[in-house]
């Protein structure tokens, strides 16, 4: 609508924000339709099989070219490209949202490592922001539980109810030299 008031689309400036939003709520449309086709699909119904590492190398590299000011360090475990798991589209953006959370917290630089252990997949996003209060990390993965105002605080939950139905978790700490580390098991 804005886009169509000679104010604004007079005005160069402000059509470059407008054309920035249009790109933003069509990101929004694409992650809602990704959230509520996972949501309603049973498990394993449109994913596919494939490499841990691919999965994290397709997420870190589309995540960059949204985030060109934020550092993103990426330390994956040799021999993840032969561990396979099964890749549904939520799941991507799960990882997404996560490495967003982080660059909030830590606009300048983020990381996201992964490595196996016996019981799977551990893929941890770390900052350097002010981590969580013991207040927030009793209530992770709840819903409307964030420090950033109301209305807000679904990606944990979204985070934390795909790892339950994938058969995994979410956990969240305070790192001992400051920031979150939010690992998706």
């Amino acid at each position: 609508d804005w886009s169509r008031m000679p104010q604004v689309w007079g005005d160069r400036e402000l059509m470059a924000d407008v054309n920035e939003m249009q790109i933003d709520i069509g990101r929004c449309k694409a992650i809602v339709s990704d959230m509520l086709h996972s949501a309603g699909t049973p498990r394993g119904e449109g994913a596919e099989r494939g490499a841990a590492e691919t999965l994290l190398r397709t997420v870190t590299t589309a995540w960059r070219g949204t985030h060109p000011n934020v550092r993103l360090d990426v330390t994956l475990e040799a021999g993840l490209d032969q561990a396979m798991l099964v890749v549904e589209p939520a799941l991507r953006q799960v990882l997404a949202s996560l490495l967003d959370n982080a660059a909030e917290a830590s606009p300048v630089e983020v990381a996201i490592s992964a490595w196996r252990e016996p019981d799977g997949l551990v893929v941890s996003i770390t900052d350097r922001g002010p981590g969580f209060t013991e207040e927030q990390l009793a209530v992770v993965g709840k819903p409307y539980r964030s420090s950033k105002g109301a209305g807000r605080g679904l990606g944990l939950f979204l985070a934390a109810t795909l790892a339950r139905r994938l058969g995994g978790r979410l956990s969240a700490a305070n790192r001992v030299d400051g920031g979150a580390d939010v690992r998706l098991i």
